[in-house]
């Protein structure tokens, strides 16, 4: 099954019904209540600017936002979750490549 972003968006549609916990980013496990957290975060922080979408180039529908998630012994990794209008979860990315639901 190829993976696309129409069926991430599916995916994050179904989360409660399938358990889905998080994402493994190569061998690091993210809750997606972690990934929530950073979403809602760059929500509010955003929230305050009139228009922020225009103001930053950003489309509607794709947004992304830093996972406080700290590594031990490496403190250049860093994670990243792009996510929709609705906040849904669409990628999950770090700085090792693309992180799998799990």
């Amino acid at each position: 099954m190829k993976i696309t972003p129409a069926s991430i968006t599916l995916l994050s549609f179904l989360v409660p019904a399938l358990g889905l916990t998080g994402y493994d980013c190569q061998g690091h496990f993210i809750s997606v209540n972690v990934i929530n957290h950073a979403i809602n975060s760059d929500i509010s922080s955003k929230s305050g600017r009139h228009s922020y979408q225009e103001n930053a180039g950003l489309h509607p529908e794709n947004r992304s936002a830093r996972i406080s998630y700290n590594v031990d012994g490496d403190p250049y990794w860093g994670a990243w979750v792009e996510y929709g209008q609705n906040k849904e979860i669409l990628e999950v990315y770090s700085s090792s490549g693309k992180c799998g639901p799990c």
